[in-house]
């Protein structure tokens, strides 16, 4: 495994403080800009509405104006009995004194033009037009106020198509009932549109309670259905701002008083935006830049301020590993050197832990080791005293004398004056005599061969590690065949150590039995079993972790227990 790169302390402060700076900097620029945007929209808001405001109070004022003039038409005519030639002549000069006005007259109950102005122009006859229908004059005749159309072509007089808003009012003549029509030029109300809205985009129109346009910027458009538009319900509210549902253009309306209209302003917050964030974004980038040069200087100087006396102390604490225990003075008082003295009195403190722990551990391993050879011990004594009692009850005394002696020679080797290791021969020698007794025991039901080699003969081991195997290799493989068994034990030297190999061509074990005998090995228990695992562990307690026995087996096949032990000298072995 490849270890992981280290780093010099004072980079990593850098680079933490200057990430984490930028990080807090970048979100907090990213939140100055929606907050940003969010003022620009309301901001946006609030300008359309003070726009529709403007052009609602103009329009207001120009309606009231009219409303004045045309009362005091009607005065005159209800008040001052005019004859036929004096009401002729007060239509004419209030259409040449008002330029906005394009034909004023004059109808009866009937909804016949009793007079008109300019006298220029020849009305109509037969003019099936809605302005002489008897339905559409009654219609207008039962308001008792001032009414105003929608823009349409006047078809009142001959040759003159013009687009007019007509305003209807109704009066009392001579005891009939009678109605003023005044026919006002479409660009009377479209200079109040002209202007526009917020932004090149943006426009106001003209709409009726009923939600239907009255005017339009983008009149041709709407006629010829190339261009729908919302028109905002304004409900019992006289005055609304809202965005629409996508929340990409800002609607404004607001109702004009004494009329039906109601006048909107559509702003495009697209563009808006693009312009007003177009300026944030930049200032905000070049905050940022500055900001990040200046956080890079101040980082790297922090940086070197507090990685210096820490790189200074671990220069001391490296001089302090390349020389022996001791005692040694520092120049100063300051808090570094203080740390000096506390990691030096921690050296001398943790080499005299690490020789106690190493006293304990050699202690606690020998003590493990004498139990696992006191576990093995009692266990085939009882079983080969129990042979020897059994042959002695059946008068068979030449095997049980020939038990005896080999078990003398197999306790000699067993105990080896106390010794912990023995020459490998003397292994291969006692378990020729457990396997001379085990032969009397199962009446020659099986036969051994053994091999070791002359240049492996003198390597030390420790005692009593095939003696467990052998047993369980009889007991588990052998006894119960029906022809007689080969046990074979050899040993070789490999690149890892010395290899021996305990081999039977007994039963074997099934694949499930094989995973479950090698798991049981792999794990460690409290108080160790006596056969393989037993010396298993003590072939790991003594060597180390890498050596041990591995087992393979097959079904009706036989099974192979290698067994590895290291190449040591005697002036080597451990305690």
């Amino acid at each position: 495994m490849t270890p992981a790169k280290r780093h010099p302390l004072h980079r990593v402060i850098y680079l933490t403080c200057f990430l984490l700076s930028t990080s807090i900097l970048g979100i907090s620029l990213w939140g100055h800009y929606q907050i940003a945007r969010d003022l620009l929209i309301k901001q946006t808001m609030t300008l359309t509405e003070q726009h529709v405001a403007r052009s609602t109070e103009a329009l207001e004022t120009m309606i009231a104006t009219m409303d004045v003039a045309n009362e005091a038409i009607i005065r005159r005519i209800t008040l001052e009995s005019l004859t036929p030639q004096a009401l002729h002549d007060l239509l004419d000069s209030s259409v040449t004194l008002n330029r906005d006005i394009q034909s004023i007259a004059v109808l009866d109950e009937e909804g016949q033009v009793l007079d008109f102005a300019p006298s220029r122009f020849q009305l109509k006859m037969n003019n099936q037009h809605p302005i002489l229908s008897p339905d559409w004059y009654q219609e207008e005749a039962q308001h008792d106020q001032t009414l105003y159309s929608k823009p349409h072509i006047q078809h009142l007089f001959q040759g003159e198509f013009p687009w007019v808003i007509s305003n209807t009012i109704p009066f009392t003549h001579q005891g009939k009932r009678c109605l003023l029509l005044i026919d006002y030029k479409i660009k009377t109300f479209q200079r109040f549109f002209e202007t526009g809205g917020i932004g090149k985009q943006g426009y106001t129109y003209l709409a009726d309670d009923q939600q239907e346009l009255i005017y339009h910027p983008h009149q041709a458009l709407m006629t010829a259905e190339l261009k729908q538009e919302t028109i905002p319900d304004l409900g019992a509210e006289t005055t609304k701002v809202q965005l629409d549902k996508d929340k990409h253009v800002v609607l404004a309306s607001q109702v004009m008083a004494g009329t039906h209209w109601r006048v909107v302003g559509k702003t495009y917050l697209q563009e808006v935006l693009a312009s007003g964030l177009s300026r944030i974004l930049q200032t905000s980038l070049i905050l940022f830049l500055a900001l990040t040069f200046l956080i890079n200087v101040l980082t790297y100087l922090l940086a070197r301020f507090i990685a210096r006396p820490i790189r200074r102390l671990a220069r001391h604490m490296q001089a302090f590993q390349d020389l022996p225990t001791g005692h040694y003075e520092t120049s100063g008082y300051d808090e570094a050197n203080e740390l000096y003295q506390s990691y030096r009195q921690l050296l001398n403190q943790v080499d005299q832990l690490m020789d106690r722990v190493k006293l304990e551990e050699a202690a606690l391993r020998k003590s493990e080791r004498n139990v696992l050879e006191a576990q093995i011990q009692p266990h085939f004594l009882y079983n080969t005293l129990e042979s020897i009692l059994w042959m002695i009850e059946s008068q068979n005394t030449r095997d049980a004398s020939h038990m005896v002696t080999a078990l003398g020679r197999l306790l000699r080797i067993t105990l080896s004056k106390g010794k912990e290791y023995i020459p490998l021969e003397r292994e291969f020698e006692h378990v020729t005599n457990y396997l001379e007794i085990q032969q009397i025991r199962y009446n020659q039901q099986f036969t051994y061969q053994l091999e070791l080699p002359e240049q492996v003969r003198s390597y030390p081991t420790i005692k009593l590690i095939l003696q467990p195997i052998v047993e369980n290799a009889i007991i588990h493989g052998l006894a119960n065949l029906y022809e007689p068994g080969l046990l074979t034990i050899e040993a070789s030297q490999s690149e890892k150590g010395i290899l021996i190999q305990i081999k039977d061509n007994g039963q074997g074990m099934s694949v499930e039995r094989l995973e479950e005998l090698r798991r049981e090995l792999k794990q460690p228990s409290d108080v160790a079993g006596i056969g393989l695992r037993n010396v298993h562990e003590r072939l790991q307690i003594y060597f180390g972790p890498e050596y041990g026995l591995k087992i393979d087996s097959q079904e009706d096949q036989g099974t192979c227990v290698s067994l590895l032990i290291p190449h040591l000298d005697w002036e080597d072995l451990p305690a």
